[in-house]
This record gives C-alpha cells, structure tokens and sequence, in this order.
C-alpha cells in the first residue's frame, strides 16, 4: 500500500513503501535493498543518509566536495564487493 504526497511543484506523487520505512512509518521493503546481505544493506542506508545531509557551506566550501568524493568512493566500493 503506497500514500501520496503534494511534491514541490504542487502534483501529487506516490510515496513507496521504502520511502515510508525511512520516515519510519512502515516496514522494510519485499525488495531491492532488504536483498543485499546485511552489512552492505546497512553501508547503503547510511551513505543515503549523507547524502540527505550533504549540502554546501559558506563557512567550509571545500568540506562539501570532500564529503561528497568520499560517499562516490564508499559507492564504487560497495558496488565492487556486490558483483
């Protein structure tokens, strides 16, 4: 069962069942992510985590595409140990 949302632009979109299971409002989804073993499942969520937190600073410009080569790295690492 998938809710709507009003996006930014004023349309409503369907909300998946995953997106739910971050906002803590569900359970983890049948698939995709729930399939990789645990560890990289974990990697995953919390690289998406900083992703959401990833914005640029006025104060620390550099700090921004530090932050962001390195969840590219953690990515390519992840992706390697997947295949």
């Amino acid at each position: 069962m998938a809710g709507h949302v009003t996006g930014r632009n004023g349309k409503d979109r369907e909300i998946s069942r995953f997106s739910r299971c971050e906002a803590g409002g569900g359970k983890p989804p049948s698939g995709g992510i729930s399939r990789l073993p645990t560890s990289e499942g974990t990697a995953l969520v919390e690289i998406a985590d900083r992703v959401r937190r990833l914005v640029p600073s006025s104060h620390d410009p550099e700090k921004f595409h530090v932050e962001k080569s390195e969840i590219e790295h953690e990515l390519r690492r992840l992706a390697r140990e997947v295949r």
